[in-house]
């Protein structure tokens, strides 16, 4: 047991883009602040495997435990009752509508953990908000036991904080990572806590090089890497990553698509040039269609590529990519008039292009290998988007959400 108790640090989705990163990240920060941690998610296996990489092991200090977990400790009746009664009409509501995480679940396994950790428990954290439903209906009566107050990370806020949790008074905050976002919030909720975060990113490597890297540099064989990474699905843009590809001269460009395909969230467009390529794969374009659950690896394919490849297609939100970008120093290619844009415009660490034009992207492609005093720009990124940064802010939001 710390002597300061614990944030409980709860993951909704598992080997899903960045979320397990943050996880670590959030979990070795929160640590840092002086607070014990209880780390809950979907794969508490695989979390335990990322934080041995960083060198954290569970003790008193740090707890970690699946999500799906449904033993019951000493939990009463009265109190299993109370709460699945009230939490009944979330459920039944839920259940018309499926393109969310239930809030029930997580009301639930949560309670479960307050009545095991008995006082110890001071504030719930959920790292991803986003994911459940923002109608008010499906937050009714839902509670934590002791009325124990809960927080969240919002990645892809909307332009007004009109979300159901947002209702329940135990709902102290979110932390968000779009700056602008974040003082609008405050101005419209003054009652809440809103912190911005600066969005970083984990950047470890291998301590040798992975047969993988020593593959993609043999294809490669002398020409320029672009990378392409992460979740792919709809906003990965892939009708015109796979134009782009067409425009280069395969003499002289190499192409890295990494990362699992969510082939339910495509466009029409992007599933017929995706076929297209499977049908006729092409000779300088590289394809690890996986998701990389050892992100050392996915950091190392990056570190050996020229250029970061992220014209997402309504894209509006942040993109730890940037800070890949910044830390690994490769120049990076984005959409225009959206807030990667924005920031790849202020610290002038790559390029902004038509993300509905290949030939736009070409020309972007060519000329970020000449960007001056590109080196001190990456420098400048990284003095604000950095580890310290975020526990700083981080520190200063849960105080501040216990106080309130």
């Amino acid at each position: 047991m710390n002597k300061n108790g614990y944030i409980l640090l709860y993951n909704p989705i598992s080997n899903e883009g960045h979320l397990d990163s943050w996880h670590v990240l959030f979990i070795e920060l929160v640590s840092k602040s002086g607070f014990g941690v209880i780390a809950v998610c979907n794969d508490p296996e695989g979390l335990r495997l990322k934080l041995k990489h960083k060198g954290i092991y569970e003790s008193d200090h740090l707890v970690v435990l699946d999500a799906t977990d449904r033993t019951t400790g000493p939990h009463s009746l009265l109190k299993k009752f109370w709460h699945r009664g009230n939490a009944l009409y979330g459920r039944l509501m839920f259940r018309q509508r499926k393109t969310s995480l239930d809030p029930v679940l997580f009301f639930d396994r949560v309670n479960q953990l307050i009545d095991r950790y008995t006082g110890q428990i001071r504030l719930v954290f959920n790292m991803y908000v986003d994911a459940y439903p923002s109608d008010p209906q499906y937050w009714k009566n839902l509670s934590f036991l002791n009325s124990l107050p809960w927080v969240g990370l919002c990645i892809t806020p909307g332009a007004h904080p009109s979300e159901g949790y947002y209702a329940l008074q135990t709902y102290k905050g979110t932390c968000l990572l779009d700056e602008a976002i974040c003082k609008t919030y405050q101005q419209e909720m003054p009652g809440r806590i809103f912190e911005f975060l600066p969005d970083i990113t984990e950047i470890a490597l291998p301590k040798q090089r992975s047969a993988l890297a020593n593959e993609i540099l043999s294809f490669a064989a002398g020409r320029k890497i672009v990378f392409m990474g992460g979740s792919i699905g709809k906003q990965k843009n892939l009708a015109r990553w796979y134009d782009l590809i067409g425009h280069c001269d395969q003499s002289q460009w190499f192409f890295v698509q990494m990362g699992r395909i969510n082939t339910n969230n495509l466009t029409l467009e992007d599933e017929s040039a995706l076929k297209k390529i499977q049908d006729n794969p092409l000779e300088n374009l590289f394809t690890y269609p996986e998701y990389v659950k050892d992100e050392r690896v996915f950091n190392e394919i990056i570190s050996i590529s020229d250029v970061i490849f992220a014209v997402y297609r309504d894209f509006a939100r942040s993109s730890n990519m940037l800070s890949k970008a910044a830390y690994f120093e490769k120049p990076i290619l984005v959409a225009e008039n959206c807030l990667m844009g924005q920031r790849v415009r202020r610290y002038k660490i790559g390029l902004e292009v038509d993300p509905n034009d290949s030939t736009s992207m070409y020309r972007g492609l060519k000329s970020l290998l000449n960007l001056d005093g590109i080196k001190d720009n990456f420098h400048h990124y990284r003095v604000d988007f950095n580890a310290l940064a975020v526990q700083n802010k981080l520190s200063e939001f849960i105080h501040a959400s216990l106080k309130s």
